[in-house]
């Protein structure tokens, strides 16, 4: 069963309705132009040859689609259906062209339905369409990645340069290559069925259409709409040539370092740059035996390939609950365009989460969430409403400042922090200093008006401060960053290596047993990389995202630009898997190697287990 199906037979209010839905994608040259539906398996292919169009029964059917179905893309609101819009008016193909030049080269911030006002171009009707590319937690990610993310059965590029004039045989290749690029839309709304799900709650309840928001989008439309804010196609301007800092009164230091840096803090100017974006102005500071890098962006200790052993000690991570929402909330942050309410209509959505996670509403617990979060990522963003650079600074500057003093409070009494990122930090001590511990905390909670979450843990292995796995106390796992496999925030490492990683650190499982149960299917030994001038194997081109697996009778890929792709030496391409899953030339050995190479980089420094 395919990832497809499976998510299908979940019955929840947003399966349904996906279930239902039309995915689609076009593809456009200068002689051809196609639009292709997908329904419930069923393929439907509107094309245009030569220098035709649409017929007016084409035009009705397709209308039809648009206007009883859900419909589902990717990039879509910015180029398919924009680009559909003028090929229903029955220009011909050279003029779609045209059309779907501007749309790929329009300048940044230019939404495709201003070009389309501008060029008088008809509205057409459509039920609801869902675009993807901002639902998805990647930035600026193409589909053919989010294929590799999802572990989808074929990686298809575009098999012709957009400018080519395609003869009749080449159109049928680029047909098929269309509805592979469908397939990928339909697995990927099911990926992310849970934040439709959340969108969907979101739109009946506000009466909005928000199912094709970003989550920071999701929070300036509800206040917006809540507000009658009116939406602005131009950048928002602050008009101050300078940003100071201003800090809450209870921000206090005892160590001279930290109070030199606090005044030096306070005493900047902070300047925005050409497109509204604070210009940084970064510190590091020496805090016990740990480094700390300050600026707009957050703050990170610098540990590298590091193990923390929890064993006859205390290792645990201290978060802040909901840290930048909280300090809006206790400093009553009101973005410049917004009236005094909003700062409590803000704290409603804080209230209603904490009632929604304790009566396990997890649909309204995350629909609160999103709000909260939401805001503070557009307060740096120019052509939103919630836009207030100087509340940006007053946030992330703050957070940083008040787990610094409470770094301080803890390290001045024997507490070592061993690391620490944007809302919370890892601690390390003797276990008779836990009633010190817990006791600074509650102290520092009571002083800054803040909660936190603790949990224990054996092991903390690191690669970078966003790059770990820790092993809690009660055996559970967490996997920050490339050891999350098949996340759709990151290229992960291979399933294979993640198991023998994670059996490895956890069970003291050999390395090789996880491997050697793997083998049955290839899935398992996937591995992929991007290269934006096309990757070659053998001198065959490949595509922009590549998939490979490493074999014993493998060689390297190489970028267009005649360099090689990052750790593809000894790779095989798998652009398509095998239905039977069967791959008899994996190099077992060279995955074992792989995995104790990637123990290395997150710490593990007892190499002599390799090889007894």
């Amino acid at each position: 069963m395919t990832h497809t199906e499976n998510n299908r037979n979940k019955a929840t209010a947003i399966t349904k309705i996906l279930n239902d839905a039309v995915y689609l994608d076009s593809e456009c040259y200068p002689n051809y132009y196609s639009i292709g539906f997908l329904c419930q398996g069923k393929r439907k292919y509107y094309e245009i040859r030569g220098g035709g169009n649409f017929t007016r029964q084409q035009i009705q059917e397709i209308k039809l689609i648009l206007s009883e179905y859900v419909t589902v893309g990717f990039n879509s609101k910015e180029y398919d259906i924009p680009l559909l819009r003028a090929a229903l008016t029955g220009v011909s193909t050279a003029l779609i062209k045209k059309a779907s030049d501007k749309l790929i080269n329009k300048p940044r911030g230019t939404f495709a339905w201003k070009l389309l006002k501008d060029a008088k171009i008809p509205y057409c009707d459509t039920k609801l369409h869902i675009d993807l590319f901002e639902v998805a937690p990647g930035v600026g990610v193409s589909l053919k990645t989010y294929a590799a993310r999802i572990g989808f059965k074929k990686i298809q590029d575009l098999p012709y340069e957009p400018d080519s004039i395609l003869t009749d045989l080449q159109m049928e290749e680029v047909k098929e290559y269309c509805f592979n690029d469908i397939e990928v839309t339909e697995a990927l709304t099911y990926k992310l069925a849970k934040e439709l799900e959340v969108r969907f709650a979101f739109s009946k309840q506000y009466q909005v259409d928000l199912m094709s928001k970003s989550d920071a989008a999701i929070a300036e439309t509800i206040f917006n709409t809540k507000y009658n804010i009116p939406y602005k196609d131009y950048p928002y301007i602050y008009n101050k040539q300078y940003i100071k800092y201003e800090a809450p009164e209870y921000i206090k230091f005892t160590s001279p370092e930290l109070i030199d840096l606090f005044e030096k803090i306070k005493a900047n100017q902070y300047q925005l740059d050409g497109e509204g974006k604070l210009i940084n102005i970064p510190y590091k500071i020496q805090i016990g035996n740990t480094l700390y890098k300050i600026g707009v962006g957050g703050m990170h200790s610098h540990e590298k390939e590091v193990h923390f052993d929890g064993r006859n000690q205390i290792l645990a991570e201290i978060d802040v609950v909901s840290y930048y929402p909280n300090i809006m909330i206790n400093n009553r942050y009101i973005p410049n365009n917004y009236p005094e309410r909003f700062i409590d209509d803000y704290k409603k959505f804080y209230d209603e989460r904490l009632v929604a996670k304790k009566t396990g509403d997890n649909i309204k617990s995350e629909t609160c969430k999103i709000i909260l979060n939401g805001t503070f990522g557009k307060l740096g963003s120019n052509h939103s409403s919630l836009y207030a650079p100087n509340l940006l600074l007053n946030v992330t500057i703050t957070g940083q400042l008040t787990l610094l003093m409470l770094i301080e409070q803890l390290e001045s009494n024997g507490i070592s922090v061993v690391s620490a990122n944007t809302d919370g930090i890892v601690v390390k001590t003797l276990e008779s200093k836990e009633f010190v511990l817990k006791e600074v905390i509650r102290r520092w909670e009571a002083e800054c008006n803040f909660k936190t979450s603790y949990v224990a843990f054996k092991d903390i292995y690191k690669r970078s401060v966003n790059n770990y796995l820790a092993i809690s106390v009660d055996g559970k796992v967490k996997c920050k960053g490339h050891l999350q496999h098949a996340s759709l925030r990151c290229n992960s490492v291979d399933a294979a290596c993640c198991s023998a990683i994670i059996n490895f650190l956890k069970d003291n499982i050999a390395i090789e047993e996880t491997i050697n149960t793997k083998v049955g299917d290839v899935r398992n030994f996937l591995l992929f990389g991007t290269s934006t001038d096309g990757a070659y194997f053998n001198d065959k081109k490949l595509g922009k995202t590549v998939r490979w697996y490493y074999s014993t009778d493998g060689i390297a890929i190489f970028k267009g630009n005649g360099n090689k792709l990052k750790d593809s030496s000894g790779a095989n391409p798998m652009m398509e898997i095998p239905e039977d899953l069967i791959c008899k030339n994996i190099d077992l050995k060279r995955y074992v190697e792989r995995c104790y190479s990637l123990l290395k980089a997150y710490g593990y420094n007892r190499l002599e287990s390799f090889t007894s």
